[in-house]
């Protein structure tokens, strides 16, 4: 037992030895075989006996093979197209599945823009809508207004010629100080850097 492996190991030595496309061969060998012994048809058995002696010679050359360069590039090729292979009938499979289920792709929907009468959580009906657009009306009216200068006006307290807070920028770090209006030359204190400063209000 010995001399007879130690003789296999130096026969072996320099050849390629099996691969997955080994393993495809001789399981494509096998199921051939087996149709020859189930087949009924003479002519068909003699086909299915000849396509498995092919396989089985063709992989023993590979097996015995001493270019093993060549096989390598045999093997990838044949793992290229198994992959692809696999790849295209899960995609299929999946897609049938789906079809026996009765799913569809789902579309995606656009959303819609919140209605403005129901924001108040109404029905949505036209009074609703009426007090949205006065209130947007009387919010918008009730906005400050920035002008030049560095005051601010309420535009109501504007109409009746009185300034509700001025802002004035700090000397020492130019940050924006805010005082009550109309109170003539007071001395400002600035939070920020603690820099006093006077400024007609």
């Amino acid at each position: 037992m010995g001399r007879k492996n130690r003789f296999l190991q130096r026969f072996m030595a320099d050849r390629y030895g099996a691969d997955q496309l080994s393993g495809f061969l001789a399981v494509t060998a096998v199921i051939f075989m087996l149709l020859a012994f189930l087949s009924r048809n003479f002519h068909a058995a003699i086909v299915f006996e000849i396509i498995m002696g092919l396989l089985l010679l063709f992989n023993t050359f590979r097996m015995l093979s001493k270019n093993k360069i060549k096989r390598i590039r045999e093997n990838a090729v044949f793992l290229r197209m198994r992959d692809r292979f696999l790849f295209h009938w899960k995609a299929y499979w999946r897609k049938m599945g789906a079809w026996f289920r009765g799913l569809k792709p789902k579309k995606k929907r656009k959303k819609k823009s919140p209605d403005p009468g129901n924001i108040s959580g109404g029905g949505g009906t036209a009074g609703d809508s009426a007090d949205f657009s006065d209130y947007k009306a009387n919010d918008f009216s009730n906005r400050k207004a920035k002008h030049v200068g560095g005051t601010d006006y309420d535009e109501d307290a504007s109409q009746e010629g009185s300034i509700k807070y001025c802002l004035f920028p700090c000397p020492g770090c130019n940050a924006e100080v805010r005082v009550p209006g109309n109170k003539g030359r007071i001395l400002i204190r600035c939070p920020r850097c603690g820099t006093e400063f006077e400024r007609v209000s």
